[in-house]
């Protein structure tokens, strides 16, 4: 689901972002080990929130223009 909003969405940094949370989310479900799951599931949060935060960002700034706008 991520591929498919990260190929329509306009924004480098949201692509990039949302590739990076997409690809360490993947690897959770590859580890052997728990300590490496649980690395995994780590490297998937922090890389979550970075996303989320650019995401708010962008919209922000797209509710300001349509404010303007009116």
């Amino acid at each position: 689901m991520t591929k498919m909003y990260t190929a329509r969405v306009r924004d480098d940094k949201i692509r990039e972002l949302a590739t990076s949370f997409r690809e360490s989310s993947n690897h959770v479900g590859l580890c052997t080990t728990r300590e490496q799951s649980v690395r995994a599931m780590q490297d998937s949060i922090s890389a979550y929130q970075p996303l989320q935060e650019r995401i708010g960002l962008v919209l922000r700034k797209l509710d300001d223009e349509e404010d303007i706008d009116r």
